[in-house]
């Protein structure tokens, strides 16, 4: 198995406005050392919950406080909206497949697949009565594992061929 080098750490943090008023904002602080860097502001209503990499270092995907999903440039940018979602709490999770194409979240409980611009956002239907969280993708990409809990009760969970197969023209 080959590991990433992590070049940057990226971190939420809070910064209070007044003594019950916050904000939430993504930081980038070289691996290395030195100065943070904030990548958000204010505008773009960083919810406290998971924020992921892209495989590709160029992006950060984040819950917004506006109930959608935004995707922010590493090198500096405006965030765009990828997907609405029904909710917001710190519960959600996202995680970017290993291609890039598509960004996998729990929401309410369920897991959906969303490509990278958004389009055809589809449920997974895990066929469990149990609320889904903590997803990630496997490295080739065709399968989710995701925890599941109903009553305290915890189990882990390996999802396959839940993508519509795509067949092209010749």
């Amino acid at each position: 198995m080959i590991l990433p080098v992590i070049l940057d750490i990226l971190l939420p943090a809070r910064q209070w406005k007044s003594k019950q008023v916050f904000i939430n904002n993504i930081f980038i602080i070289p691996a290395d050392g030195g100065e943070s860097r904030q990548l958000t502001s204010e505008s773009d209503k960083v919810a406290w919950s998971t924020i992921d990499w892209s495989p590709d270092g160029k992006s950060i995907a984040y819950f917004s406080k506006d109930k959608t999903i935004k995707v922010i440039p590493v090198e500096r940018g405006e965030s765009r909206e990828v997907v609405k979602i029904e909710s917001i709490s710190r519960h959600n999770e996202l995680s970017w497949s290993s291609d890039g194409k598509k960004i996998a979240y729990a929401s309410k409980g369920s897991i959906w697949v969303v490509s990278k611009d958004g389009r055809e956002p589809s449920e997974v239907k895990t066929g469990l009565d149990s609320m889904a969280d903590k997803i990630d993708w496997s490295p080739d990409g065709k399968k989710i594992a995701f925890s599941a809990s109903k009553g305290g009760d915890v189990e882990l969970w390996l999802m396959e061929d839940f993508l519509p197969l795509v067949t092209g023209k010749k």
